[in-house]
């Protein structure tokens, strides 16, 4: 896709593009400070996978797998693998006294629960500014090294 809009001109080499889940999987989030309980668990934990996806370098290594549980798959789960195999991120989303919840959490290489989220946009975010944070200590560190304009 990327190399598609480069070749009709919509898009600049210069122009870095950041998977923002294979970022995540390579640059952890800081565990967080006090890691609150999960308010809200699925009532069903029987998952059962439906479907992978491979790294686009590699059909060996499986970068994430979409799983369900329960009758009438009550709960979904994306789960997202580093390239070890060690999960690095699950979404799953149920039914909890009749709304519609979301649980995201972020693991370790060990597999502990590091951070916890009930939406997407606040774990986005939350990884972004770690993004953010690291990309812009690069620019810096490379200052002194690109040549003035």
């Amino acid at each position: 896709m990327l190399q598609g809009l480069r070749e009709r001109g919509k898009l600049s080499e210069k122009v870095r593009h950041v998977n923002f889940y294979e970022h995540m999987a390579k640059h952890p989030l800081k565990p967080q400070a006090k890691l609150a309980a999960a308010k809200f668990a699925p009532e069903h934990t029987d998952f059962r996978v439906e479907s992978s996806i491979s790294y686009l370098d590699s059909d060996a290594t499986v970068f994430s797998e979409s799983s369900w549980a329960g009758p009438e798959r009550s709960a979904d789960r994306k789960t997202y693998f580093r390239r070890d195999g060690s999960a690095f991120l699950t979404d799953t989303k149920f039914r909890s006294q009749d709304v519609e919840r979301r649980l995201l959490e972020v693991l370790d290489a060990a597999g502990r629960v590091t951070a916890r989220f009930t939406s997407a946009g606040r774990c986005i975010a939350t990884g972004s500014r770690r993004w953010w944070t690291t990309t812009r200590r690069w620019w810096w560190s490379t200052a002194s090294s690109r040549p003035s304009s």
